[in-house]
């Protein structure tokens, strides 16, 4: 099984399990877009290997029992990028 959780700018958590990694991967996207549009905050990609039911891999995402595959956060505003540069040794 494959959960997206997808996190507004307003804190809300919303979880959806896919058996199919093509589909799960779709939706991912599909978030990492609205990321990018600020839409969300955060668009993030588990691989629950250990469940075959949705409901558990869902449990399991949210008790942080399963592996990470991909996180996409809310892109750096002008600021944060700023300090960041200013932090690497040119």
């Amino acid at each position: 099984m494959y959960v997206v959780r997808l996190k507004s700018v307003d804190g809300i958590v919303n979880f959806r399990a896919f058996r199919s990694r093509t589909l799960a991967l779709s939706h991912f996207e599909l978030g990492r877009s609205q990321v990018i549009d600020e839409i969300l905050d955060e668009s993030t990609l588990f691989d629950v290997i250990s469940a075959s039911d949705p409901r558990t891999a869902i449990r399991l995402v949210r008790d942080g029992r399963v592996a990470l595959s991909r996180i996409y956060p809310r892109p750096m505003t002008q600021a944060q990028a700023a300090a960041w540069l200013a932090d690497l040794n040119l």
